[in-house]
């Protein structure tokens, strides 16, 4: 098992809200939202090869089990780890950032305000759908060897809810003014930062880590 350093980016968070998620809340998917309580029953259908594929590639499809755009009602939650993709042509290896592609996201493009989430999860090296307690690393071609169109993005591909002591901290930004430091050659600062000290659990106390890009 590896202890997977991640980041998420979620748009219009507040303080508060932030603070309730590390306060016992923990992330929870899309369909945990809309449905709660959420129907244990239901969750091994869910959980399929063919429901990540529509999470990372058929977002705003619809859903053949409700008719919805499968991500209202998804029961996973994308995070980034980074990755890296080569370019034959120019004979480089090309780094996509987690921090920047988290940023952008929780910025909806550098545009508005957001929140980017440091935490953890675990990941088997290998698939595990069906296990909600293990994340997919579906960024790892040599086991999701399908095209991806969005390869780019670093998915590590949370299932139902990544809980309170796996989350680090939460750091509020500014799009705009991320932008304009990133532009300037720096890396952007946060606006806020909510840390937590009362439920996280640091994986360097049980296992290795290995760190996002």
């Amino acid at each position: 098992m590896i202890f997977q350093r991640i980041l998420k980016g979620i748009q219009g968070v507040s303080p508060g809200e932030a603070r309730g998620i590390l306060d016992g809340g923990g992330l929870v998917c899309n369909w945990w939202r809309a449905v709660n309580p959420l129907p244990e029953s239901e969750i091994p259908q869910r959980l399929t090869e063919e429901n990540v594929f529509r999470h990372l590639s058929g977002y705003y499809n619809p859903d053949p089990t409700t008719g919805l755009a499968f991500g209202e009602r998804t029961p996973f939650i994308s995070t980034t780890a980074g990755t890296v993709e080569r370019d034959p042509a120019a004979s480089v290896n090309v780094t996509f950032s987690a921090f920047i592609t988290a940023l952008s996201f929780a910025t909806h493009g550098f545009r508005k305000s957001g929140v980017v989430y440091y935490g953890y999860l675990n990941i088997l090296g290998r698939r595990a759908i069906r296990l909600r307690e293990f994340a997919e690393e579906t960024r790892n071609l040599h086991e999701w060897t399908d095209f991806q169109p969005y390869h780019q993005e670093g998915e590590i591909v949370a299932k139902i809810n990544i809980p309170a002591p796996h989350l680090e901290k939460a750091e509020g930004y500014d799009g705009p003014k991320a932008r304009a430091e990133w532009q300037h050659g720096s890396l952007p600062t946060p606006t806020w930062t909510e840390v937590n000290d009362r439920y996280y659990v640091p994986p360097e106390d049980i296992c290795n880590i290995r760190d996002y890009l």
